[in-house]
């Protein structure tokens, strides 16, 4: 099942791994906020031209110590969102584990003005 194949099923728990066609062994969300050089610390070194942004988490994918998927959040006109607002944040970072801490509920985000469809929604479950 990829990430388009989920709209049909709001409400429903989801493991990002199994909807994900990446490989990855580990996974950041950094809260709204971290600085970049935090960011490349914590991944272990400078990827791509990061932004810094106050009202977007941003996520890594890491295949071993490469980077394989990075992203801000906050654009409503992607087709698909995450949503980190009830992580307890240790030192800005969330550490996310397939099969073990990276499940999301699917939800409706906002709709694109352009496309005129709702994005998925993925609220990050602490349980």
């Amino acid at each position: 099942m990829g990430i388009y194949e989920i709209g049909d099923k709001l409400g429903e728990k989801i493991s990002l791994s199994k909807i994900s066609s990446l490989k990855w062994d580990k996974g950041y969300a950094f809260k709204p906020g971290t600085p970049r050089e935090k960011i490349y610390n914590t991944v272990g070194y400078k990827f791509y031209r990061i932004t810094e942004s106050d009202d977007v988490s941003q996520v890594v994918l890491m295949d071993g110590d490469k980077v394989v998927f990075y992203s801000g959040w906050g654009d409503n006109l992607k087709p698909y969102t995450m949503d980190f607002e009830n992580v307890d944040f240790k030192d800005e970072v969330l550490t996310i584990l397939p099969d073990k801490s990276d499940y999301f509920k699917i939800g409706r985000g906002e709709k694109n003005p352009i496309t005129d469809r709702h994005a998925i929604k993925l609220t990050y479950l602490n349980d």
